[in-house]
């Protein structure tokens, strides 16, 4: 098997362990394809103090490897050097790392960019991962590699990996010192997708368009299950991983281009409202607790809006229509703890118009629960020793529900106790999760930014420190 200096492990390690000095960032953000359907944003510099927030603990993981048998002595020296000057490598991962899909003759086509160090570095370094020197070439004020059905094109400011796509060397040459030597640029970065990204700041940012939703469908051959009438080209997803002490928060914003779009949102907005405090005495968060908001009409109109002809459960979507109609202010709902009768204790509050839901769940679940409508509210109670409306400790916090028209907590032990008592679960892996994670919540903002947030049972140390005393170990 061919040797390669840089496998994937090694490359992560190199970036955390780089902290070099650079100059000023040249503008490798309009280097980005107008057409491009994924952009990522990779904060190394972040990445790497979070990792070493306890201290350099990977650098022994990297000498470990100086004694691999795949390395040969060229390659060991070079990595030698790396440990003792970062800089070696030619890059500066204290610049954010660019990785973009865009389309050519509609196929997707990626491409890394990274901010240069010292190009002559980079040469030095393509030698050591055994490509030949011959194919190491010049042209127009650059230095390109073709190796392998890929490019590596760097100026003295810019480095640039992307595949050739079955495209001849003299024509991607002529590309590469177009796009690095300026000549070619684009407008990524000014568009209103551009700036969202990089006014984003965390770990990890990934941009993704509907365009390339609506790729995937197709590829997967799934009927279209988006707002009719919009272009998917005219709103894109957001994606932010940020890491603290003691959790791992990812959020998710939308950008829209167009008005179709805007109305679309405001719809949205309509049918979704912040939750007040009308059931939070009522619905413990320590298990599993979910609250909303939501107008149920107006919801499920907009799902009829989008259309369900089509669609062969159409009969059965619209039953649960019916019943989706009623909800018209706050829900509440929880599970807290099993039973002795080995049954989840479940309480159930929701504004509804009518009592058909009650209605329902009487016939469904007979005498083993608590069930009713009384003012406006129809409810539901299955713990034994509890009764409908009755106070309960450790309800969440009001501040937790500021400005949101969804939020949702799981007890990570609860729901392996839960999937253990189902028989659906492999136990030993859930415990051996439950050591690290203690619960995540889920919110909805009523700017329609949703938050996934992990808990980790430590408190103190971010989760990216305590996967790095994971690998030394």
């Amino acid at each position: 098997m061919k040797k390669t200096f840089l496998s994937f492990q090694l490359v992560l390690l190199m970036m955390v362990l780089l902290m070099t000095s650079c100059s000023d960032t040249p503008d490798y953000v309009n280097m980005i394809p107008d057409n491009a359907v994924c952009v990522v944003k990779i904060d190394v510099k972040q990445i790497s103090e979070k990792l070493n927030e306890n201290g350099d603990v990977l650098s022994g993981k990297l000498e470990q490897l100086l004694a691999g048998d795949d390395a040969t002595p060229e390659q060991r020296e070079k990595l030698k050097a790396i440990l003792d000057d970062p800089a070696e490598v030619g890059i500066d991962f204290r610049q954010p790392l660019l990785v973009s899909v865009s389309l050519k003759n509609g196929e997707p086509e990626p491409m890394m960019l990274a901010v240069v160090h010292d190009a002559d570095k980079l040469t030095e370094l393509l030698k050591v991962m055994q490509i030949d020197e011959k194919e190491i070439k010049s042209l127009n004020g650059i230095t390109y590699a073709c190796h392998d059905g890929d490019v590596v094109a760097y100026s003295d400011d810019v480095l640039c990996v992307k595949s050739m796509n079955g495209d001849d060397e003299a024509t991607v040459a002529a590309e590469m010192a177009k796009l690095l030597g300026g000549e070619t640029k684009y407008g990524f970065g000014e568009s209103e997708y551009g700036k969202k990204l990089f006014a984003t700041e965390g770990l990890i940012q990934c941009l993704v368009t509907g365009e390339a939703y609506s790729m995937l469908e197709e590829r997967l051959n799934v009927k279209p299950v988006y707002p009719k009438g919009l272009d998917m080209k005219d709103i894109a997803a957001v994606f932010n991983l940020m890491a603290d002490k003691g959790k791992a928060t990812l959020q998710v914003d939308y950008v829209v281009k167009s008005d179709k779009w805007e109305e679309q949102m405001a719809k949205t907005k309509e049918v979704m409202k912040t939750i007040d405090d009308k059931f939070i005495d009522y619905v413990p968060c320590k298990g599993l607790m979910m609250m909303s908001n939501i107008n149920g009409a107006k919801l499920a109109e907009l799902i009829k809006e989008n259309g369900i002809d089509n669609v062969p459960e159409k009969a059965q979507i619209m039953e649960v229509l019916k019943y989706l109609s009623i909800f018209n202010g706050n829900i509440a709902f929880g599970v807290d703890g099993i039973s002795n009768s080995m049954l989840p204790k479940i309480s159930f509050y929701s504004e509804t118009s009518d009592a058909s839901l009650a209605e329902l769940a009487k016939s469904t679940l007979g005498k083993s629960a608590e069930v009713g409508y009384k003012d406006g509210v129809t409810y539901l109670v299955m713990t034994e020793g509890s009764k409908p409306f009755e106070k309960v400790e450790g309800g969440p916090d009001k501040a937790v529900l500021k400005n949101k028209c969804f939020y949702g907590y799981v007890d990570f032990q609860l729901i392996g106790m839960l999937m253990a008592i189902s028989g659906k679960a492999n136990v030993s892996q859930l415990q051996a999760a439950t050591q690290f994670i203690k619960s995540f919540e889920l919110s909805l903002y009523d700017n329609l930014r949703y938050e996934l947030v992990l808990n980790m049972q430590d408190q103190s140390k971010n989760p990216l420190a305590a996967i790095a005393e994971i690998l030394t170990k």
